[in-house]
């Protein structure tokens, strides 16, 4: 009998270029030829079927000369990504990448060179238009990077090196005004963030030291931006909305964020029950969902970012929208809604 493990990980969303890459762990060792007919139509005529199993494929390339893993959703049958080897163990990834995110149909590609990724990396909608591009050098991002709306009007600017943000970050209303100017120092926020309403009227300027947020100055009282906006957890709100983890600290001090982030991991942990037949059919792996903070800190608009098979699925969905409330976050001293994402994930050990 295997081991069962429950691993959270919070991930706050940010211009990471890996965030939902990889849906399931290996190692991909079992093999059962009963579900060689279930996946037979994504085979090509070049390749050779070496193992078939619950939730994906390996197969031989004999024209290009690699080894393909294909991971699927197993329930409805959709290739969740597709990767080229060139040994048979899977350790070093040779040549293109593909994934493909069911919540919205849009799909990345990306070169690998000795197992790092190399060039650049292109997501693309459900159109079939570039919803974004980063540039990797030896498995590091580099230089500029840029996020579009689906009318591939920029939606955010920002720069890069060596694999971290590093300098002028910019984000924009649809109309192309600036809606937040920013630096970064290795990631983290330094000196002023300056805020934007659609109309290009300053809103307000934060000075940050290191990411911590030391004051703002507000400037506009005749906002055009909607009481109804929902933030992004990579926006620099005020005041970010947390879990309530019956914590003693100081409310702005760290021990008392990190007493909550442990409360919130406690909770996970207690409430998430690894599904029986994604042990039985030996499935690990990684599901993002995506939530909303509301005003008064209750949890909505629960979803799926990325997929691995039906039964982690839903009950990823079900620990979350029985969470308990959060402390909401604050912008202009009012409550706003924040949308958060974390991968929850699931490990056989």
């Amino acid at each position: 009998m295997k081991k069962t493990t429950l691993v959270l990980l919070i991930l706050i969303l940010s211009l990471s270029t890996k965030t939902y890459a990889q849906y399931f762990f290996g190692p991909f060792s079992d093999s059962n030829d009963k579900f060689k007919d279930k996946y037979a139509s994504f085979f090509k005529s070049d390749e050779r079927v070496l193992k078939t199993w619950y939730h994906y494929t390996i197969s031989f390339n004999s024209s290009e000369n690699k080894y393909i893993l294909r991971l699927f959703h197993p329930e409805k049958i959709i290739l969740l990504s597709e990767s080229k080897f060139k040994d048979k163990k899977l350790r070093f990834k040779e040549g293109e990448a593909k994934t493909y995110f069911t919540h919205n149909k849009s799909f990345s590609t990306v070169n690998f060179i000795n197992n790092l990724e190399e060039g650049i990396k292109n997501t693309y909608d459900s159109l079939g238009k570039i919803s974004s591009y980063f540039n990797y050098q030896a498995g590091k991002v580099e230089g500029k990077a840029v996020n579009y709306f689906s009318e591939n009007l920029i939606q955010r600017e920002s720069n890069y090196k060596n694999n971290h943000l590093e300098g002028s970050s910019r984000t924009f209303y649809k109309n192309g005004k600036i809606k937040e100017d920013m630096i970064y120092v290795k990631d983290k926020l330094e000196g002023e963030f300056k805020k934007y309403d659609s109309l290009g009227i300053l809103l307000s300027i934060s000075i940050f030291n290191n990411n911590l947020l030391k004051s703002t100055t507000h400037y506009s009282e005749n906002s055009t931006q909607s009481t109804s906006t929902i933030f992004d957890n990579f926006t620099n709100i005020e005041e970010m909305p947390y879990f309530r983890g019956n914590c003693d600290s100081p409310v702005d001090s760290e021990d008392f964020k990190n007493c909550n982030l442990k409360s919130f991991y406690k909770y996970i942990g207690n409430s998430v029950k690894y599904p029986v037949i994604a042990q039985k059919n030996n499935v690990s792996g990684r599901v993002f969902v995506r939530f909303v903070i509301e005003k008064d800190g209750s949890i909505s608009n629960v979803n799926l970012i990325s997929n691995t098979c039906e039964s982690m699925d839903n009950e990823s969905l079900r620990v979350i929208r029985e969470m308990p409330n959060w402390q909401p976050g604050l912008q202009n001293t009012k409550p706003v809604r924040v949308y958060f994402s974390i991968p929850i994930v699931f490990k056989l050990d």
